[in-house]
Protein backbone atom coordinates (compact mmCIF):
# COMPACT_ATOMS: atom_id res chain seq x y z
CA UNK A 1 0.00 0.00 0.00
CA UNK A 2 1.43 3.27 -1.05
CA UNK A 3 1.01 6.28 1.09
CA UNK A 4 1.99 9.69 0.41
CA UNK A 5 4.29 11.70 3.28
CA UNK A 6 3.91 15.63 3.25
CA UNK A 7 5.85 18.27 5.42
CA UNK A 8 5.56 21.78 4.27
CA UNK A 9 7.55 24.41 4.78
CA UNK A 10 6.63 28.38 4.53
CA UNK A 11 8.48 31.06 5.23
CA UNK A 12 7.28 34.45 6.20
CA UNK A 13 8.80 37.83 5.69
CA UNK A 14 7.15 40.47 7.48
CA UNK A 15 9.20 44.25 6.74
CA UNK A 16 6.84 46.10 9.28
CA UNK A 17 8.56 44.36 12.56
CA UNK A 18 11.55 43.23 10.61
CA UNK A 19 11.24 39.50 11.79
CA UNK A 20 11.13 36.71 9.08
CA UNK A 21 9.97 33.36 10.30
CA UNK A 22 10.36 29.24 9.01
CA UNK A 23 6.86 27.41 9.27
CA UNK A 24 7.33 24.17 9.27
CA UNK A 25 4.36 21.58 8.78
CA UNK A 26 4.68 18.07 9.37
CA UNK A 27 1.32 16.38 7.67
CA UNK A 28 3.79 12.72 8.21
CA UNK A 29 2.54 10.08 10.88
CA UNK A 30 6.25 10.20 12.17
CA UNK A 31 8.05 13.16 14.03
CA UNK A 32 10.18 15.02 11.45
CA UNK A 33 13.68 16.60 12.59
CA UNK A 34 14.62 19.69 10.57
CA UNK A 35 17.89 21.57 10.27
CA UNK A 36 18.07 25.03 8.31
CA UNK A 37 21.49 26.92 6.61
CA UNK A 38 21.95 30.26 6.35
CA UNK A 39 24.37 32.95 5.91
CA UNK A 40 25.68 35.09 8.89
CA UNK A 41 26.65 38.67 7.15
CA UNK A 42 28.44 39.55 10.33
CA UNK A 43 31.14 36.27 10.57
CA UNK A 44 30.90 35.82 6.71
CA UNK A 45 30.40 32.64 6.58
CA UNK A 46 27.43 29.86 6.65
CA UNK A 47 26.12 28.79 9.94
CA UNK A 48 23.48 25.68 10.54
CA UNK A 49 21.60 25.04 12.85
CA UNK A 50 19.01 21.61 14.09
CA UNK A 51 17.71 19.59 14.83
CA UNK A 52 14.31 21.45 15.32
CA UNK A 53 11.63 18.51 16.24
CA UNK A 54 8.16 18.91 14.24
CA UNK A 55 5.41 16.53 15.79
CA UNK A 56 3.58 14.18 13.95
CA UNK A 57 0.72 16.12 12.11
CA UNK A 58 1.42 19.46 13.23
CA UNK A 59 3.31 23.14 12.92
CA UNK A 60 6.71 24.65 14.17
CA UNK A 61 7.58 28.12 13.92
CA UNK A 62 11.29 28.98 14.34
CA UNK A 63 12.18 32.49 14.35
CA UNK A 64 14.86 34.19 12.04
CA UNK A 65 15.08 37.21 12.93
CA UNK A 66 15.57 39.65 10.02
CA UNK A 67 17.09 37.38 7.84
CA UNK A 68 16.30 37.77 4.13
CA UNK A 69 18.54 35.73 2.23
CA UNK A 70 18.82 32.44 0.81
CA UNK A 71 18.17 29.55 3.54
CA UNK A 72 18.61 25.51 3.45
CA UNK A 73 16.36 23.03 4.77
CA UNK A 74 16.72 19.50 5.88
CA UNK A 75 14.73 17.03 6.97
CA UNK A 76 14.30 13.92 8.56
CA UNK A 77 12.66 11.05 10.83
CA UNK A 78 14.51 9.32 13.13
CA UNK A 79 14.35 5.58 14.68
CA UNK A 80 11.62 4.61 11.85
CA UNK A 81 12.61 2.19 9.40
CA UNK A 82 13.39 2.78 6.64
CA UNK A 83 14.32 6.45 7.62
CA UNK A 84 12.44 9.41 5.45
CA UNK A 85 14.61 12.17 4.23
CA UNK A 86 13.96 15.31 2.83
CA UNK A 87 16.14 17.59 0.52
CA UNK A 88 17.12 17.52 -3.11
CA UNK A 89 20.77 18.06 -3.16
CA UNK A 90 20.85 19.21 -6.87
CA UNK A 91 22.76 22.55 -7.46
CA UNK A 92 20.34 24.98 -5.61
CA UNK A 93 20.22 22.87 -2.46
CA UNK A 94 23.54 20.56 -2.24
CA UNK A 95 25.12 18.45 0.74
CA UNK A 96 26.22 20.41 3.85
CA UNK A 97 27.62 19.03 6.87
CA UNK A 98 25.23 18.35 9.83
CA UNK A 99 25.47 17.95 13.62
CA UNK A 100 25.01 15.15 16.02
CA UNK A 101 22.69 14.90 19.56
CA UNK A 102 19.51 16.86 19.62
CA UNK A 103 19.92 20.30 19.05
CA UNK A 104 23.69 21.88 17.53
CA UNK A 105 25.14 24.86 15.59
CA UNK A 106 27.98 24.57 13.20
CA UNK A 107 30.11 27.13 11.48
CA UNK A 108 32.03 27.52 8.77
CA UNK A 109 30.14 24.29 7.35
CA UNK A 110 30.92 25.28 3.31
CA UNK A 111 34.43 24.13 3.70
CA UNK A 112 32.98 20.62 5.23
CA UNK A 113 36.20 20.07 7.22
CA UNK A 114 35.53 17.52 9.53
CA UNK A 115 32.40 16.60 8.40
CA UNK A 116 31.12 13.13 10.31
CA UNK A 117 28.14 13.63 8.67
CA UNK A 118 26.50 15.23 5.49
CA UNK A 119 22.31 15.86 4.53
CA UNK A 120 21.57 16.74 1.31
CA UNK A 121 19.48 20.42 1.52
CA UNK A 122 16.64 22.11 -0.42
CA UNK A 123 17.25 25.54 -1.02
CA UNK A 124 14.31 28.27 0.13
CA UNK A 125 14.82 32.09 -1.37
CA UNK A 126 13.05 34.44 0.45
CA UNK A 127 11.43 37.69 -1.94
CA UNK A 128 12.45 40.72 -0.28
CA UNK A 129 10.75 43.06 -2.75
CA UNK A 130 7.43 42.51 -1.11
CA UNK A 131 6.65 43.88 1.92
CA UNK A 132 4.36 40.74 3.11
CA UNK A 133 5.86 37.88 1.80
CA UNK A 134 5.00 34.26 1.99
CA UNK A 135 7.35 31.28 1.00
CA UNK A 136 5.97 27.87 0.50
CA UNK A 137 7.81 24.59 -0.15
CA UNK A 138 6.19 21.35 0.00
CA UNK A 139 8.30 18.48 0.78
CA UNK A 140 6.81 14.71 -1.14
CA UNK A 141 7.68 11.28 0.14
CA UNK A 142 6.14 7.85 -1.26
CA UNK A 143 6.70 4.46 0.53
Amino acid sequence: MKGILLITAVIVSTSLFGQTTLKLTNNTNEDVYAAYVAYDFTQETWVEKGWYMVPANSESTIDLGSYRAALYLHGQTQGSSPQKKWGTGDQFGGTWCTGEGDTYELSDIKNMTGCSQTEEFTLLQIDTSQSNYSYSYTFNSQQ
